[in-house]
């Protein structure tokens, strides 16, 4: 399948990567749509489940510790030990392995409301 290895590399380098440049990517939405667009067009991607994609990985990414955005935030303003926050995160970051998993081998979960509209 032609998601696989985003998924990977996501999955892998989400946790340690800067998401400034992706948050950017987000704000600025035309100019990521004419650049990453038909890329993955071209790829035979559907755009909406993408998009889907996307979003939930770099929230993976900004929850998972060692270097979690999120977590640090949560630090700050809470005072609780990071080792702790980073204890609770981990069920959801469970979750998000879990949606990945099923929006890639399962793409009609989340083409299947746009698609009946």
């Amino acid at each position: 399948m032609a998601v696989e290895q985003p998924l990977r590399a996501g999955v892998v380098l989400g946790p340690r990567g800067d998401h400034g440049p992706v948050h950017l990517a987000g704000i600025t939405e035309r100019e990521a749509s004419r650049t990453a667009g038909p890329a993955v067009k071209a790829a035979g991607i559907d755009l909406v489940w993408f998009g889907i994609f996307m979003v939930i990985l770099v929230e993976f990414g900004l929850i998972t510790p060692p270097i979690g955005f999120n977590l640090f935030v949560l630090q700050k303003l809470t005072g609780v030990s990071i080792v702790t926050i980073g204890n609770g995160a981990m069920p959801f970051i469970g979750v998000m392995l879990t949606a990945l998993l099923m929006f890639t081998l399962f793409p009609q979960i989340v083409t299947f409301l746009p698609n009946y509209f």
